[in-house]
């Protein structure tokens, strides 16, 4: 019964209408039961009214059974059609990955046996929503020179033991296993010869200059098969699977076939984990007019839900995905409940009213239903699929050259206000920005929110690119306008904008928002706020720092990464008391890389928390055996990122290291840069008191630099130590701006007893100038270049000999 139904009296008793019979008036029978039938015989008025009545609820009956069907069977084909649009995005994933992995092997050298699989086991492309299960690259191999070098360079590239699975001598040429992973046959190991149906995709493929799809019952020399026809295959109608083949060309101007990639796609476990228990929703699959996959026998099949979702490969294979009506449940609660009220005579006309209010509503909720299903419930934007069909719309339509551009933004620091302030004013946020997208938009344009804190535009009368650009402008423009958050302007609203667009040539809509997003990250990379048009330099560069990030990840699992320490030389008496830990990464191949190569993408890609805590634990182990080897207290400075600062783990994560390694807190200095604490000091306070209530020193790194004012340093009574920023150190000796600038801010410090470093010091001039100025501490390549632990002791034992004691020694002698 439904919510409504129940909330009604039971206006009648039990049994309103009992049958007529002999024991109708017995003394038993319920008051009311009897009044309404003593009402009905004696007035024929009442039967007239009760015929009515019944004739009425019958009506709203048969509507309202109609309503609750009609909308349990949009329901229903919506579900189909999500579930055949997520078939068919996964298999574009898959034919991505696939082409991804080829455009990576094409980059360079083959890459050895261990690189290979480390790569699928590092990059997470089997399980959650990727269902390859075996992987093999066959490379191209042209006469005899070309198979003994391919022999050379396995048995080089960690293979001793590679061989020919077949005799080469006579063999012009061949496709040849060199690389595997996965579930392949052990009959096909590295130096097998692909076999003439599998060459034959491999040459189609070349030819087509893109990824073919057959379906896998004649790949049975590379991959397990169970019986090739459609057989039960957990629990549905499939073959195995699909293979997929991708060319990979030599470099040049001329490009000729060198190897490919061959992918096994398990269909059985795809669908299965689209679809999970729903045995209401039949799906088939097709690659041509072939059945490569269906969830349910041919004779159980219901009717087509509208079209199929298909999308060629190539330009060639049409991959369709069809859903298939086999059944849904209709609720009766609704219809029952008006049947049941709506026989009460007294009350047939209020029953009439509600069952067309009732009519009314579930009209309504069907057409918000179908609304909702395309569009963003926060902003009323279209949401991601909504929008990629009014863009695939928009591109199928086109006339070349007839221009379609989009816009794709992301916002800069959503994600730094949902960590701090809360998701309710990123909510906020959000709402203001779809707000600002409408004003400097058309009605005809496309609006959508892609997802998270990402929307995209479309413009319908864009002529050049000129135009694009300058609806970026007004776009950056109108967002710079003060943001109103419960009651507080905030100036922080700023996006980042990838313009993509196409007049001639085919292009997709998955196309044009992969290039726009591309832009968008060059746009954030530049430092936001601002539009970048994609070009294909940038399809290369985005490639390039997806290779950082993947070889960032297994620095960090297989120790790569290592702490260097700079010493901090007092300007009394040259002893070091304290060293600032700074992380390098010693690469296999490229040698040690500086943390401007790698530090950028370990912020962006969240990686940063994971160097913090490998610094962090590293430098407190370091200080706490140094203190023990020299026979006093050695203090240690750790920079945290901003990433860090705003991780709700932070304080725990320093806490359970000082425990581990035995390190007192105050031992352990946190560097925190100006700019750091400027936004939404008030959150980040509490943070930096809990660490100083530890026992834990805390300082300002690069101060100067930044726009930290008076009144936000005068809430920071827990920051000990001020670090003067290179900036001002660099010409201090001869530069009387920076000599003053330099005395201001040691007598900032020294005013709210912070002590004060000099950074980046380079030569004695600068050293004598910052002494001169009162400075506490320097640091820089004048005393000591950052170094490994290993050779820091004889620095500790040590003091550095200063250049003014030096100096005052002379004059004495």
């Amino acid at each position: 019964m439904s919510d409504d139904a129940a909330t009604e009296p039971a206006l009648l008793g039990p049994d309103p209408i009992a049958p007529v019979g002999p024991d109708l008036m017995a003394p038993g029978t319920p008051v009311r039961v009897r009044t309404a039938w003593g009402l009905l015989l004696a007035a024929p008025v009442a039967t007239g009214i009760l015929l009515i009545g019944v004739a009425l609820t019958l009506v709203a009956f048969v509507g309202v059974r109609g309503l609750e069907h009609s909308r349990a069977e949009v329901e229903y084909d919506r579900t189909v059609l999500e579930q055949t649009t997520e078939v068919q995005q996964r298999l574009t994933n898959h034919i991505n990955k696939s082409e991804e992995l080829a455009s990576t092997l094409s980059l360079g050298p083959m890459f050895t046996s261990r690189v290979f699989e480390g790569f699928f086991e590092s990059g997470g492309h089997f399980g959650q929503r990727l269902q390859f299960d075996g992987i093999v690259v066959v490379e191209q191999v042209v006469g005899t020179e070309g198979f003994a070098a391919l022999r050379d360079r396995e048995i080089a590239n960690e293979n001793p033991g590679f061989a020919y699975a077949f005799n080469p001598l006579g063999v012009e040429d061949a496709l040849v296993i060199t690389r595997r992973f996965g579930e392949v046959l052990d009959e096909a190991p590295t130096g097998s010869r692909l076999d003439p149906v599998l060459s034959s995709w491999v040459e189609q493929s070349a030819v087509q200059g893109s990824t073919v799809v057959q379906i896998d019952a004649e790949a049975s020399q590379l991959f397990p098969l169970a019986d090739p026809e459609a057989t039960e295959n957990a629990g549905y109608q499939s073959l195995n699977g699909l293979v997929l083949v991708t060319p990979i060309y030599t470099a040049g101007d001329e490009p000729t076939l060198r190897a490919a990639v061959l992918s096994r796609i398990d269909l059985g476990d795809l669908l299965q984990s689209v679809q999970g228990n729903d045995e209401l929703v039949a799906l088939d699959l097709l690659v041509g007019d072939k059945l490569a996959a269906s969830t349910v026998a041919e004779d159980e099949r219901g009717r087509a839900i509208s079209e199929s979702a298909q999308f060629s490969v190539g330009g060639e294979t049409i991959i369709s995905v069809q859903g298939y009506r086999t059944g849904f449940d209709t609720p009766r609660n609704q219809s029952n409940a008006v049947l049941t009220g709506g026989l009460a005579l007294s009350f047939v006309l209020a029953w009439v009213g509600r069952a067309t209010r009732q009519h009314a509503l579930t009209l309504g909720r069907l057409e918000r239903s179908e609304h909702d299903a395309r569009h963003d419930v926060l902003t009323g934007l279209l949401n991601r699929a909504g929008l990629t069909i009014a863009l695939s719309h928009r591109v199928e339509d086109r006339r070349p050259p007839e221009l379609v551009g989009v816009l794709f933004l992301d916002l800069d620091r959503l994600k730094i206000i949902n960590d701090s302030i809360g998701h309710t004013a990123g909510d906020e946020v959000l709402a203001f920005v779809s707000n600002h997208l409408r004003r400097v938009t058309q009605p005809a344009d496309i609006i959508g929110r892609f997802g998270g804190d990402e929307f995209v535009i479309v413009p319908a009368d864009a002529r050049s690119v000129r135009d694009l650009t300058r609806l970026a402008d007004a776009i950056i423009e109108a967002l710079s306008e003060p943001c109103v958050l419960s009651d507080r302007s905030l100036q922080i609203v700023s996006a980042s904008i990838g313009i993509a667009w196409v007049a001639d040539g085919e292009a997709s809509a998955e196309s044009m928002l992969r290039d726009a997003d591309v832009a968008m990250y060059r746009a954030k990379d530049a430092g936001g706020n601002r539009w970048v048009v994609f070009d294909a330099d940038l399809r290369a560069q985005a490639l390039a720092r997806l290779e950082v990030e993947r070889e960032l990840r297994k620095a960090i699992t297989e120790g790569q990464l290592e702490v260097h320490y700079q010493p901090i030389v007092s300007t009394t008496d040259g002893m070091v008391d304290k060293l600032e830990a700074l992380v390098r990464w010693r690469h296999p191949v490229r040698g040690l890389i500086p943390p401007g190569q790698f530090l950028s993408v370990a912020e962006e890609t969240g990686l940063i928390v994971e160097v913090g805590e490998l610094v962090l634990r590293d430098a407190c182990k370091q200080a706490a055996k140094w203190s023990a080897q020299v026979g006093r207290s050695i203090s240690v400075s750790v920079n945290v990122a901003e990433r860090q600062l705003i991780d709700p783990g932070l304080v725990k994560t320093v806490r359970s290291t000082l425990t581990e390694t035995g390190l007192n807190a105050e031992q352990l200095e946190l560097e925190i840069t100006e700019e750091l604490i400027i936004e939404r000091l008030d959150h980040r306070l509490t943070i930096l008191r809990r660490l100083s209530r530890m026992g834990v020193k805390l300082a300002i790194d690069d101060f100067g630099t930044g726009r930290a004012s008076l009144s936000q340093l005068r809430h920071l009574e827990m920051v000990d130590t001020l670090k003067v920023d290179r900036a001002f150190v660099e010409n201090v000796a001869s530069n009387e701006t920076d000599q003053k600038i330099l005395t201001a801010i040691v007598a900032l410090a020294q005013s709210v007893g912070m002590e004060t470093v000099a950074e980046g010091v380079e030569d004695a001039d600068q050293a004598t100038k910052i002494k001169e100025n009162g400075v506490d501490s320097i640091q820089g390549f004048y005393f000591m270049r950052p170094s490994p632990s290993h050779d820091i002791v004889p620095v500790l034992r040590t003091p550095f000999e200063l250049p003014w004691s030096a100096q005052q020694s002379f004059l004495l002698s």
